[in-house]
């Protein structure tokens, strides 16, 4: 059984470290998408009764049709097709012209 090696060279380092994020990802990602999606939706349901007056009945309505709406994408019926979010990021430009991506661009904080 061969032992092995450490990279000697920059290239061997740059594609050990590549394969290496190529494993990782998918975990990262997890964890990642399981901190910012609540964020994401308690900063959308915030403004909801900020600006639209939502009430308790109205976010837990809000909070169903959400759910409702990603399990039609995880399972579309006879009368829909498959679709996804970033489908829906390319509607909500083509049907209202609102750029959700150039309007919420990625801010990162840490906190300790």
């Amino acid at each position: 059984m061969k032992a092995h090696k450490p990279p000697d060279t920059f290239s061997q380092i740059k594609r050990e470290v590549a394969a290496e994020m190529n494993r990782q990802e998918p975990e990262l990602f997890k964890k990642h998408a399981e901190m910012l999606v609540p964020q994401i939706m308690a900063t959308v349901m915030k403004a909801l009764t900020m600006c639209e007056g939502y009430d308790k009945i109205r976010l837990e309505r809000f909070v169903e049709e959400v759910q409702d709406l990603v399990d039609l994408m995880e399972n579309p019926s006879p009368l829909h097709h498959r679709f996804d979010p970033t489908d829906l990021i390319e509607e909500i430009k083509e049907k209202y012209g609102i750029d959700v991506v150039k309007e919420f661009p990625p801010r990162v904080e840490v906190k300790p």
